[in-house]
């Protein structure tokens, strides 16, 4: 399992590919329905090739960085796909039945030319994508799974995959253990998940990575330029969250019942224009009294 193509150029296939090649990985080809995107990460891993030097073609002596390993093509078609050991669909949820279409065609035709020696390891790295939506594929014999890295992954921030969690999901023992691979090449913690328990927990990032940042934006919004100043009591209660329990962290006047200064704070929003900003602290307000009730 040496070879590994991508579909996608955008923040999961970037930072996986780049990563699987430093650590010897071949990545073959790269694919996007944008072309100029695909290009341009295939332009950063052939530059991220080790280099070798050697004497400078016009005799000065000089010595120049040659470009050792096997250069990443950027692939005009899926088909030229086919031959990697293993193909990694890194695009968006509403993106991957049409790849998945589109990928068990070119399959079923490679097969039918006698043009395929053997079929890759298709997976898709989707935490709200359930793995049937590789069963044509498996119907024409490619081995399907999920590899799901449960991190916000970005281009311009590097990261070190041993504080990525992966969340595995194959058909069959050998997919499975091909996966687990792959993690350790990564010197990544996995963990086997159905699609079910993968959605769950998809669900539990937003509310604790993608809401949190909401809640985020009407605090700085309320702080003004002083936002800043949050930062360690935001940083502790996520500390004592993770450590205790959210519920054993929890401060503030929704805890204590404390109306007067519950009502003080939502006037204060609403008198100053911040009607989002207000519905939103009743809202939580009301949910968190409930459940101390509880």
């Amino acid at each position: 399992m040496n070879s590994i193509s991508f579909i996608g150029a955008g923040n999961v296939a970037h930072r996986m590919a780049l990563a699987l090649q430093e650590k010897g990985c071949i990545i073959p080809h790269i694919w996007n329905r944008t072309p100029a995107k695909g290009a341009q990460l295939t332009r950063i891993l052939n530059s991220n090739l080790p280099a070798s030097t050697s004497r400078n073609a016009f005799g000065a002596g000089l010595l120049t960085p040659v470009p050792t390993g096997t250069p990443t093509v950027c692939a005009s078609s899926l088909t030229d796909l086919l031959d990697s050991d293993v193909i990694v669909i890194a695009v968006s949820d509403d993106a991957i039945p049409e790849i998945t279409r589109s990928l068990t065609e070119q399959v079923h035709n490679a097969v039918l030319c006698g043009e395929c020696e053997h079929l890759p390891i298709i997976v898709h790295t989707s935490g709200a994508t359930d793995i049937d939506v590789f069963n044509s594929l498996r119907n024409e014999g490619c081995r399907c799974g999920v590899l799901y890295p449960l991190l916000t992954l970005s281009k311009s921030k590097s990261v070190d995959f041993k504080n990525v969690p992966f969340l595995l999901e194959a058909n069959d023992v050998k997919t499975m253990n091909a996966l687990k691979k792959l993690c350790h090449i990564l010197g990544s913690e996995h963990y086997e998940c159905d699609s079910y328990q993968r959605l769950m927990l998809h669900i539990a990032a937003v509310f604790s990575c993608n809401f949190t940042n909401y809640l985020l934006s009407l605090a700085f919004e309320t702080a003004g330029t002083e936002h800043s100043l949050l930062r360690p009591t935001t940083m502790e209660m996520i500390r004592k969250s993770f450590l205790q329990s959210p519920q054993a962290a929890l401060t503030g006047p929704a805890r204590r019942g404390d109306m007067a200064t519950i009502e003080k704070h939502i006037r204060t929003l609403e008198e100053a224009g911040m009607t989002e900003h207000s519905q939103i602290y009743r809202l939580l307000t009301e949910k968190i009294m409930e459940r101390n009730k509880r």
